[in-house]
């Protein structure tokens, strides 16, 4: 299976500086199988998935949006991931609620979400240093903008 454990260590860090819970929203949600051996992965870096997105027409920032509708007053932070491990974050409902997209495939989302709540990762290189980096500092500022409320 294609996890390079780079990335894996990486979303570990990020979760960890973040408090975040990992939503799934790749298509490996759809497969059982895929689910549960991304769910064993997770499990040897000390993650687990939080929930999954609903499938609607494909159009993942859809998805992502209803998800927020249903799941936001009872969750505060929310970290969006798809097999090699990107997230997002993002002030919503709840004053302190964040949300960060890392993924390496973002035309269905891009014109959902600000920039600030995405990181476009590279298919070939995964989750690298900069890479998150930049997701735990677009997570503080996101933070720091609604504390200012």
């Amino acid at each position: 299976m294609p996890f390079n454990p780079r990335s894996l260590k990486n979303l570990r860090k990020i979760v960890d500086k973040t408090n975040a819970k990992i939503v799934l929203t790749s298509s490996w949600r759809l497969s059982e199988a895929c689910t549960i051996v991304l769910e064993a992965r997770l499990i040897e870096y000390g993650m687990k998935i939080f929930s999954k997105t609903n499938r609607l027409d494909g159009n993942r920032g859809k998805e992502i949006t209803e998800w927020l509708m249903c799941n936001a007053p009872q969750t505060r932070t929310v970290l969006f991931s798809v097999p090699d491990f990107y997230s997002l974050h993002r002030e919503y409902t709840v004053p302190d609620y964040r949300i960060l997209i890392i993924d390496d495939e973002v035309h269905d989302i891009q014109n959902q979400f600000d920039p600030m709540e995405v990181v476009h990762t590279d298919m070939n290189i995964g989750l690298d240093f900069w890479k998150t980096r930049e997701a735990i500092s677009k997570f503080n500022w996101q933070k720091e903008m609604t504390s200012r409320g």
